[in-house]
């Protein structure tokens, strides 16, 4: 686990391991922490899954991983409009620059735009699917398509 010890020193900061991508502090860690309860979805269902092995799992429940985020984690990182604005300013002005919203991932120039964007996707799909999401609100989306965004 290569982000093990960014997890251990968050934890020691904030006293949990929910690190949601509205506390983006480390937005790698809070990317990957939100891409491990997905990938452990798929074998609490009891399909496969390449991203969560049972291993893997029983690593981070022994650190005392938080796999589902409460509502009031959820509430407290959708909250986060000051970082959101900023970012849905920095999207306004590619779009200016570039003429759409299609942010590569791997952006060299701007890499958290980048996945920002993605994270962006991932929480619309989720809020849709009546999945909690992690820093998507009606309003927001609603933001996101008044410059074009692309969901999908």
């Amino acid at each position: 686990m290569q982000l093990a010890n960014h997890l251990k020193a968050y934890k020691r900061m904030y006293g949990d391991y929910r690190a949601p991508q509205g506390r983006a502090k480390d937005p790698r860690l809070a990317g990957w922490v939100s891409m491990q309860r997905r990938f452990k979805k798929k074998p609490d269902r009891g399909e496969p899954s390449k991203g969560v092995t049972a291993e893997r799992a029983a690593r981070l429940d022994a650190l005392g991983f938080a796999w589902e985020m409460s509502a009031a984690a959820i509430s407290k990182a959708n909250r986060d409009d000051v970082g959101w604005e900023a970012q849905l300013a920095k999207l306004k002005k590619y779009k200016c620059k570039h003429g759409d919203c299609n942010v590569p991932r791997r952006r060299p120039e701007d890499k958290p735009l980048g996945n920002w964007v993605d994270n962006q996707r991932r929480c619309k799909k989720a809020m849709d699917g009546g999945e909690p999401s992690e820093g998507m609100t009606v309003v927001r989306a609603a933001k996101l398509d008044a410059p074009g965004f692309a969901w999908w």
